[in-house]
């Protein structure tokens, strides 16, 4: 799968993973997400997603892997990752393979293996989600946001109308919106898709390139800082606690936007420009201003070309 289809359901499953879950799984909900890596001997797996989750109760690990295209070694490699987690975690893991984009030979389940004239040794089971047998209401009726996106995705998701009402449902989650651009930008490619595309990315601009997540940070300092001045049992360390709170929290939070921000952007242009990753990683590596991230960011989705790209890259030298 290229970079940029991988990066960006990992980002949009990471948004929101209650819903998520729900949609995959309806009753489960989210306790954990859990450690990507699954090792044993001397080899190492990383899953695309994993999450722990409680259904009636009763624990459980859900398993996610992403394909754009077929591969016919899906069905063993899905069951290696469920034996490796199920290993780790001591409970029952429930696979599903997501497949992005139209495609033929997908492995479907169960997996079986045995000699014809034994029982089965395994017998797996796993579940194949083909996002253009879907229809873009199948999604929208679940009420999840936090999947929304996915509608451009399914049979009918490649249409206008579609994907403005999603863009409209998401004017409210910043992040998602953003993601639901970047999908947008990588199925809609003709000469006339882009210039309707870019008609979006205008009406959206400012609202994606706000601050989205401030309020959060500010919040979380609160109650760090309220927490440590109860324990200190003092005013005054109420309101210590509540400044370094805001300050510590505020500059994590920046740091690791600005860190996603700038993987994102590299990944959008090695998947659409190869040739300017490098350029890409300099250019992002030098601008400590999400705003300004977000912002080159929608301008390379909109580009129409690699010169174009190339010299909205080159400018932000000058800023």
């Amino acid at each position: 799968m290229s970079k940029i289809w991988d990066d960006t359901l990992k980002r949009l499953f990471a948004v929101n993973p209650q819903d998520v879950v729900a949609w995959l799984m309806p009753g489960a909900h989210l306790q954990a997400e859990a450690p990507l890596e699954l090792k044993y001997s001397t080899k190492t797996r990383h899953a695309d997603a994993l999450y722990k989750v409680l259904i009636d109760g009763e624990e459980a690990l859900i398993h996610i892997e992403f394909q754009k295209r077929a591969d016919p070694t899906m069905a063993r490699r899905v069951w290696e990752y469920n034996v490796l987690a199920t290993s780790a975690h001591l409970c029952p893991v429930y696979s599903f393979v997501i497949y992005l984009r139209r495609t033929s030979a997908v492995p479907e389940s169960p997996l079986e293996w045995g000699l014809s004239r034994y029982e089965r040794v395994h017998l797996f089971r796993f579940q194949n989600i083909k996002l253009w047998e879907l229809a873009a209401n199948d999604v929208k009726r679940s009420g999840l946001k936090g999947v929304l996106p996915l509608c451009l995705l399914t049979q009918d998701g490649a249409v206008y109308t579609v994907a403005e009402d999603v863009f409209a449902e998401l004017k409210d989650q910043k992040e998602l919106l953003t993601l639901a651009l970047t999908l947008a930008s990588m199925i809609f490619v003709n000469s006339v898709d882009q210039q309707w595309f870019e008609r979006q990315v205008l009406m959206l601009e400012d609202i994606v390139t706000e601050t989205w997540f401030y309020q959060q940070i500010l919040q979380k300092g609160m109650t760090e800082g309220r927490q440590e001045g109860r324990q200190e049992g003092r005013q005054e360390g109420l309101q210590e606690g509540l400044q370094k709170g805001r300050q510590e929290a505020l500059q994590e939070a920046l740091q690791k936007e600005l860190q996603r921000d700038r993987q994102v952007l590299v990944s959008a242009v090695e998947g659409r420009f190869p040739a300017l990753a490098s350029l890409a990683r300099q250019r992002a590596d030098a601008l400590d201003d999400p705003d300004a991230l977000q912002h080159l960011l929608l301008k390379m989705i909109a580009a129409r070309d690699a010169d174009e790209a190339r010299a909205l890259l080159e400018a932000t030298e000058d800023q």
